[in-house]
């Protein structure tokens, strides 16, 4: 019996270790890039960190392919302020020069999609976004409507955005211009 319990205690102490281990080093590995986007994942480099991958096993997500996909997060706006879903924000930029890109609001622990089918859009691709004559592109993020480009953060009331970059030439990493977040107004 009293072998049973050391194993069981072993277990939980090394599987705490071990998610620590990776949460911590995940985070160590995130590249930090000019202004409020950080590099989150997959840029063209050869040797992803196994701490990444683990921590994107930890969440359920596939990492995408070598150099195929770049993941973008923005935890703040152009100011340095934490989102927060009673704000309207504007998302301006050139249109990234890339085979297919999204923009999409997740909770800060990681949740991806609002499950609700009645949810309002929280994620808009390259696909559906209409960029301006000069080819940059506007989107705003509110809870109420907005014309134009729009998305909401739903029921969150704290979310951070990622930006995924999908490109035909693994060469072509780090050279898109992350566009600027800027809080229009609050509720």
């Amino acid at each position: 019996m009293k072998s049973i319990v050391l194993i069981i205690a072993g277990a939980i102490i090394g599987f705490m270790s071990a998610t620590m281990a990776i949460s911590e080093r995940a985070a160590s590995s995130v590249e930090v890039r000019d202004g409020i986007w950080q590099d989150i994942a997959n840029n063209a480099d050869a040797n992803i960190d196994p701490y990444l991958r683990a921590s994107y096993a930890a969440l359920g997500w596939l990492l995408p392919a070598q150099g195929e996909d770049q993941l973008l997060e923005a935890t703040t706006d152009s100011n340095g302020s934490a989102f927060d879903a009673d704000c309207r924000y504007l998302v301006s930029g050139k249109t990234p020069q890339v085979r297919w890109w999204q923009i999409a609001i997740v909770d800060n622990d990681g949740e991806g999609a609002d499950t609700d089918p009645r949810a309002r859009p929280d994620a808009i691709s390259s696909e559906a976004i209409i960029a301006e004559a000069d080819g940059r592109f506007r989107l705003n993020i509110s809870r109420r409507p907005v014309s134009g480009n729009w998305i909401s953060p739903g029921k969150r009331d704290d979310f951070s955005l990622v930006m995924t970059l999908r490109r035909e030439d693994p060469a072509m990493a780090g050279d898109v211009e992350p566009p600027a977040v800027a809080r229009v107004s609050c509720d």
